[in-house]
């Protein structure tokens, strides 16, 4: 997967320092691993909706999990109420902890506003201090669907609310790359397992790409 970086408030330049660089390193070499998974004729009514987004959803999750990352993490908001963060990892320089908090995207844009609020709220609680925002680039969200958040909205909207958001917030884009296309049409699985993240099959199929990656 190719990738697109955009840096707010200085993000990339804090993630690559010490004591953040072995994480940042780590993340984008997961990111820069993702596969393009192929399935032709998706969509009936759709032809150039080609691409699973929920192979590369779980591809992210069981990559970030084994790489440390706590996976939906609880923040009280009240006593009744808290905000669930995708990913949170805690980085220590053996004096002060720090706390990166990762938000995954491939849903629709009114998504990414409430990932703009769970940041800035735990900015606000004192509780982030770097976030992080995964989100497909333009060209590989027409290939996913139609009207989902995109990489160069996200940072549209950061560079007009840049008062707003006083905090480093590094915006990850994952754009097409020929190279990574993963055909599925052949392969063993039908289209309802591919998509179903629920479903063994799926999670057995991702865990195996994920072998052959690392091998």
């Amino acid at each position: 997967m190719k990738l697109k970086i955009h840096s707010h408030n200085f993000a990339e330049n804090i993630l690559s320092q010490e004591p953040f660089k072995q994480t940042y390193d780590e993340l984008l070499n997961i990111c820069k691993q993702a596969p393009i998974p192929i399935y032709k004729n998706k969509s009936s009514n759709q032809k150039k909706l080609d691409v699973i987004q929920q192979i590369i959803d779980s591809y992210l999750n069981l990559r970030l999990k084994s790489d440390g990352w706590n996976h939906d993490e609880h923040f009280p908001v009240n006593d009744k109420e808290y905000l669930t963060i995708d990913y949170k990892k805690n980085v220590s320089t053996g004096e002060q902890d720090y706390n990166i908090h990762l938000e995954v995207e491939f849903g629709n844009v009114a998504s990414t506003y409430r990932n703009y609020f769970k940041l800035q709220f735990l900015n606000y609680k004192k509780s982030n201090n770097i976030g992080v925002l995964i989100l497909p680039t333009e060209s590989l969200s027409k290939r996913i669907d139609s009207g989902i958040a995109t990489y160069e909205k996200t940072v549209g909207e950061l560079e007009s609310a840049n008062g707003i958001f006083n905090f480093p917030i590094l915006v990850i884009g994952l754009d097409y790359n020929e190279d990574d296309e993963l055909p599925l049409n052949t392969g063993e699985l039908t289209l309802k397992e591919l998509q179903s993240k629920s479903n063994i099959k799926h999670d057995m199929f991702v865990r195996d790409l994920i072998k052959n990656i690392r091998a």
